[in-house]
């Protein structure tokens, strides 16, 4: 009992050992490296996910999502009689030639980034907006500190001129001479040099000339959409109001016969006042028309919803 008690107060009274500048130099170094790490994570941008639209009560539901480049969008149809008709946007394409049935998906990929616009060809007032965000750029990589520079080796010694005596008894110290070096002779430049220098000093600089103020690329992007309104229908002719030169969108459905089917008719159209015939796409009848004006852009107007009735022209024969 004696010699356990004497072991446990000599080593209670035992000097601590002390860590050496080594180990907390590394503890330092893997510490700095887990905060750059962990710096880097958190800067990181959140990246977009895959989005589902619904299709439920005559509407897209939600309305207009994003999503990166490459991922896709899935439409769930919760009600029959619909159908996704892309029709605007680096691609166009449909989910179906007909319709699409209840309780049935559709799924894209989009793998081009930009804007897309889709309706329902059944129904005019159904339409979404797909926004595809281009593909994140590369991370900068991390700089690798430089080695330290190699020591410049030390020049040789210069051998000291020895003198000559020439013919006539008059002593001519040589030049130093370096052991292994070469003579360069330097050529002077030329009068001619010198004055076309003097005269172009721009090609003496090598300065560049700058880009004329106007041209297309000092001209800054417009965002803003065309507007468009409707100025009255008379004679089969449709008057619009544009703010700029557009390409004009124009669906349109017949009200008054059991069939339900969407037409579609582009054209394009001057600033001011455009007239539109529809007299040469439609029959005599009573029709929905929705028109929607597209800038060089790709800006979209507010969709122009109006109903019309087509009538039948007197021949001339008649008149």
């Amino acid at each position: 009992m004696g010699s356990a008690v004497f072991r446990m107060v000599k080593s209670a009274d035992s000097p601590l050992k002390t860590p050496s500048v080594a180990t907390t130099t590394a503890a330092m170094r893997t510490t700095a490296s887990i905060a750059v790490v962990g710096s880097l994570l958190l800067a990181a941008p959140a990246a977009a996910a895959p989005a589902t639209v619904g299709v439920n009560n005559d509407r897209f539901t939600p309305k207009s999502v994003t999503i990166d480049a490459g991922e896709s969008v899935t439409w769930a149809f919760g009600e029959g009689g619909h159908n996704v008709d892309v029709y605007d946007g680096p691609e166009t394409f449909k989910s179906t030639s007909g319709k699409n049935a209840n309780g049935t998906t559709f799924a894209h990929a989009f793998a081009k980034a930009g804007t897309y616009s889709y309706v329902c060809d059944y129904h005019g007032s159904m339409t979404g907006t797909v926004v595809v965000n281009a593909p994140a750029p590369a991370p900068a990589p991390v700089p690798v500190p430089n080695p330290a520079p190699a020591p410049k080796p030390t020049p040789a010694p210069t051998t000291a001129p020895k003198p000559v005596t020439s013919p006539t008894g008059i002593t001519q110290p040589l030049a130093a001479v370096t052991p292994g070096a070469k003579t360069v002779a330097t050529p002077a430049a030329s009068p001619a040099t010198a004055d076309a220098q003097a005269s172009d000093p721009a090609a003496a600089e090598g300065t560049a000339a700058a880009a004329p103020a106007g041209s297309p690329a000092a001209a800054a992007a417009d965002g803003a959409a065309p507007a468009l309104r409707a100025l009255g229908f008379r004679r089969n002719r449709l008057r619009l109001r544009l703010s700029e030169g557009s390409r004009l969108v124009v669906r349109f459905v017949r009200i008054d016969a059991g069939a339900h089917r969407v037409h579609k008719r582009i054209v394009r159209a001057r600033k001011r006042t455009a007239r539109l015939h529809i007299k040469r796409w439609m029959r005599a009848g009573r029709y929905r028309i929705t028109v929607v004006a597209y800038d060089a852009r790709g800006n979209m107007s507010k969709p122009l919803r109006l109903r019309v009735s087509v009538r039948r022209q007197p021949s001339r024969s008649a008149r």
